[in-house]
């Protein structure tokens, strides 16, 4: 009897033959085109930490796929994965990030429907955008924090000294943000608003972070605090909290009315003033209102950028506009100390006359941007 074995998975054998290809030409091929010094052993332990941040982030990816999928459509955020065409449970070696997809070739193991590629590609964004903020807060000692600097890429050999628990705080802060932001981007981009209890959620995570750990706001909102309020110890760094959310909340308001102007003319906008409004609150409630105007300003470059070249291609309505938010927030907490040297950008000694000019701009973008993206749809 002629039996027919199953065909090879290449793209498997190919994504795992990428992994060990670059495990190993950091630790082998690393010290040859570096001039850092840095012995086998911690190399290798820094390989190894490296590929756990990154697994680490695309298991918080996976769980915002449960999230997208499932708050939208009031179920439990308990239970196990399952297909939402047979029902049946995904087993746990099929949900393995990234590989678990790819395993199955993008198809339910019992139903053989199609598994959206989308899912794969959030496991792996959330997972190089955790790693980056490891290598940048960790590795890097918060280099791209203001205020602070770095001799360099110092690698994991300094933490072995001392853990520095203000930079383990302003990680988890950090992931945190941007993965909230993400799943309500997506949660957006499929059509639905973002529940009321999620955003509440969000906020509640954006105004208690920062005062449970005042390390993780590396900017006071005003230069120099006033007396009265330098003397209550309990305040420190809430008052940047609260003072950032206000502000975050009020541009993220304007900004999705002004990205209405022109849609308003061709057909009715799906309510995301309030979802676009309490995203950018959060931003300047964990990362202040100066990095909220740096990032609204950032997210209407991109938008403009994006919508020059594709129009209406990746945003749909209006109130997808704040999808852009997203990198913009990343780019931001990456660059965040070469931002703060650029000359007229938002930073720290921005007063609150001196961000007109950087807000009024990024308004500027974004009804340019909403403009372009109406007449590419109506093409």
């Amino acid at each position: 009897m002629h039996t027919t074995s199953a065909p090879r998975n290449w793209p498997l054998r190919f994504l795992l033959l990428a992994f060990a290809a670059l495990f190993l030409g950091y630790v082998f091929v690393g010290p040859l085109v570096t001039s850092r010094d840095a012995s086998f052993q911690m190399r290798f332990f820094e390989a190894v930490i490296a590929v756990w941040f990154f697994f680490f982030g695309a298991s918080l990816g996976s769980f915002l796929n449960v999230v997208v999928y499932r708050t939208p459509r009031g179920f439990s955020l308990l239970g196990s994965s399952f297909c939402p065409k047979c029902k049946h449970a995904i087993r746990w070696h099929d949900n393995i990030p990234v590989f678990g997809w790819i395993s199955l070739r993008g198809r339910c193991r019992d139903c053989h429907s199609t598994i959206a590629g989308r899912y794969p590609l959030i496991e792996a964004i959330t997972g190089l955008m955790v790693l980056g903020l490891a290598v940048v807060e960790l590795f890097c000692r918060g280099a791209n924090l203001p205020s602070r600097t770095s001799g360099g890429y110092p690698g994991l050999s300094w933490l072995a000294q001392q853990v520095p628990w203000d930079l383990v705080a302003t990680l988890v802060a950090h992931t945190g943000l941007l993965c909230i932001l993400l799943s309500w981007a997506l949660i957006r981009r499929d059509g639905h608003r973002v529940p009321r209890g999620v955003l509440l959620f969000g906020l509640i995570f954006g105004l208690g972070l920062p005062a449970l750990a005042p390390a993780v706001q590396p900017v006071a909102w005003i230069a120099e605090r006033p007396q009265w309020l330098a003397e209550c110890a309990w305040s420190q760094r809430f008052d940047t909290t609260v003072v950032g959310g206000l502000i975050g909340f009020t541009l993220g308001g304007v900004q999705a009315l002004v990205s209405r102007v022109w849609r308003s003319r061709r057909e009715p906008v799906p309510c995301g003033l309030l979802d676009l409004a309490a995203a950018v609150a959060l931003v300047g409630a964990v990362l202040g209102w100066q990095a909220a105007v740096s990032t609204t300003l950032l997210a209407a470059s991109i938008r403009v950028i994006a919508s020059t070249v594709t129009g209406g291609v990746l945003s749909r309505n209006a109130s997808d506009a704040w999808i852009f938010l997203v990198p913009a927030t990343f780019l931001q907490i990456l660059a965040w100390s070469a931002l703060e040297g650029l000359a007229s950008w938002p930073g720290a000694q921005t007063t609150p006359v001196g961000a007109i000019a950087p807000v009024a701009l990024a308004m500027y973008f974004a009804v340019v941007a909403s403009y372009v993206e109406s007449r590419r749809t109506l093409e």
